[in-house]
């Protein structure tokens, strides 16, 4: 009776997206409805023939077959230390999906739409982002990207670079976004710690209302929702720095509600750092110092999959052309530890999957 007047506003657009969608969202679905969907769901998979793709195609062939694609209606929580990746990762799905003629949602919290533009054209291209940046371009690659930005003005990406969004706002866009372009198969957020909440309990539990609210959302829309978050600097402190569930920034909320939890980690980042480090120590004590570390036009890269509800966790090999901001899949991947959370399987079986040779 006394609900504030944001949550009051939240219902009504809730209602006026399931009358437009002619979703009656009845209390309860009886059996004969849920098992008819069922093998509606069935019948889809089976005319997929041996595919492991049934949700949304990530864009990567490897963690495809990892994941199954995202499934509609999952929260997929993408997250890294700084100068990773991340957002070159993000922006890599997104530039697949619109290939396909699908549509994207964007909220970009931290970066204007064209530095976005920028960076996915540099993707397409193959031209270096550092040449985009300065106008620096041969006349090949003006024809490039010319012929780049000609396709990209017609494909349906929508970004909201505001730089505030609260899930109130996130909720009121979105639902309104795909009423108008049904073709919407992922909304992307960069990056969840920058969401604002009500704040009237703290930070975690705003972070709480955040990703509790990004998850009935997808469930809502029938999409995955991929979010962006921050890691616990603490995890620098460790001699292996990859990424665990752990290092999460305000987790526990947030491991929760995700269905998917994906880490980005580049060794070569640290590396690189290490050997800066070095060699300013020994300049600053008057002595010579060379390194042996090389930067690479390709990096080693690892998305670790931390959390999968229907599905194994483990570690996915991709290749960084850090020139193009680009991610792609490593041609010979080695074999997957398959470890499961959740069933029969004990904790400390493995299961090792050999790539297709």
């Amino acid at each position: 009776d006394d609900l504030p007047a944001e949550e009051v506003m939240n219902l009504v657009e809730k209602k006026l997206y399931e009358i437009t969608q002619n979703n009656t969202n009845e209390d309860f679905r009886d059996s004969k409805e849920i098992t008819v969907s069922m093998i509606d769901e069935i019948n889809r998979l089976k005319a997929l023939g041996n595919s492991k793709l049934i949700g949304v195609d990530t864009g990567f062939k490897n963690l495809n077959e990892k994941t199954s694609g995202f499934g509609k209606g999952d929260l997929v929580i993408i997250a890294a230390r700084p100068a990773m990746g991340k957002t070159a990762f993000v922006l890599n799905m997104a530039l697949k999906a619109i290939e396909r003629n699908e549509g994207v949602a964007f909220f970009s919290l931290e970066m204007p739409a064209e530095q976005l533009m920028l960076r996915l054209l540099s993707a397409k291209t193959s031209i270096p982002l550092q040449q985009l940046r300065v106008g620096d371009l041969t006349d090949d690659q003006w024809s490039r990207l010319s012929a780049a930005t000609e396709e990209m003005s017609h494909k349906k990406l929508f970004v909201d670079d505001g730089g505030y969004a609260t899930i109130h706002h996130v909720r009121s866009k979105l639902r309104k976004l795909k009423a108008q372009h049904p073709e919407i198969s992922i909304a992307i957020i960069d990056y969840l710690q920058l969401m604002s909440g009500e704040g009237r309990e703290g930070r975690q539990q705003e972070v709480s209302e955040i990703s509790r609210g990004l998850k009935q959302l997808a469930r809502e829309l029938q999409i995955p929702i991929v979010a962006l978050s921050q890691l616990n600097r603490s995890l620098e402190a460790r001699e292996n720095k990859r990424p665990m569930l752990s290092d999460l920034r305000e987790s526990g909320a947030i491991e929760q509600d995700a269905d998917i939890i994906l880490f980005v980690y580049r060794d070569d980042v640290y590396r690189e750092a290490k050997e800066k480090e070095k060699e300013m120590k020994a300049k600053a004590e008057g002595k010579e110092y060379t390194s042996d570390f090389r930067r690479k036009p390709e990096e080693d890269a690892e998305i670790i999959i931390g959390k999968q509800r229907n599905g194994p966790t483990g570690t996915v090999d991709l290749i960084f052309q850090k020139r193009f901001t680009r991610f792609v899949d490593a041609v010979h991947s080695p074999a997957f530890e398959v470890v499961y959370e959740e069933g029969d399987i004990p904790a400390n079986t493995g299961n090792i999957e050999l790539p297709p040779i």
